[in-house]
């Protein structure tokens, strides 16, 4: 929380900034999302995706983004050290997220602890942090044409949403997610386990 927190969040209302944390591997659907952003660059108007991890698939993921004339739009940010991150995530509005399959996602987590509307796929592994409409929205695995109306459809009501759900979110991360409790829980329980053994 010292460092993923929504502190001095500093959103502007243009442009509107879609974000992705998530590396350039197969596991990840990254194109999904650059087929999503190009069937709506025109109603999104003033917009950018920033995208900052690095994988095998970076070479065509850029190829793909030439393809679809999003090359002026598109900011490839690169691995990116913790802070720095969190700082992209203030600045953002929406934190999308295409994964096949994934473990607790501290992707997610990071990106609604910043204060961003989550959009991901209904994976059971995001069932952990999401609610639909409530703490964030789901989409299918590759459903690219869901992922294209619902980014429109968050952009359309932004404040509204990211307050809401902004409200929902931060004690839902403070009982959740800090890592400081729950590894205080894990050492407890490894205490206590212990102490059990050595009766």
């Amino acid at each position: 929380p010292a460092v993923f927190n929504a502190n001095g969040r500093a959103t502007a209302k243009e442009p509107f900034v879609i974000m992705s944390t998530r590396n350039f591997e197969e596991v990840y659907n990254i194109p999904d999302l650059i087929h999503a952003i190009a069937l709506i660059k025109e109603q999104l108007g003033n917009f950018e995706l920033w995208m900052a991890g690095v994988g095998t698939l970076e070479s065509q993921i850029k190829s793909l983004v030439a393809e679809h004339g999003l090359t002026d739009k598109v900011r490839f940010l690169g691995r990116m050290r913790q802070p720095e991150l969190a700082d992209k995530l203030r600045n953002s509005h929406v934190f999308i997220s295409m994964s096949s399959s994934d473990g607790n996602s501290v992707s997610l987590s990071e990106g609604m602890a910043c204060g961003c509307v989550s959009i991901v796929s209904e994976i059971e592994a995001n069932k952990f942090w999401i609610e639909h409409d409530k703490t964030g929205y789901f989409v299918p695995v590759h459903g690219v044409k869901e992922l294209a109306e619902r980014i429109l459809a968050v952009k359309a009501d932004y404040e509204n949403i990211q307050k809401r759900m902004f409200e929902i979110n931060q004690p839902l991360l403070e009982a959740k997610g800090n890592w400081f409790k729950n590894m205080r829980t894990v050492t407890d329980l490894y205490q206590r386990l212990l102490k059990q053994q050595s009766r």
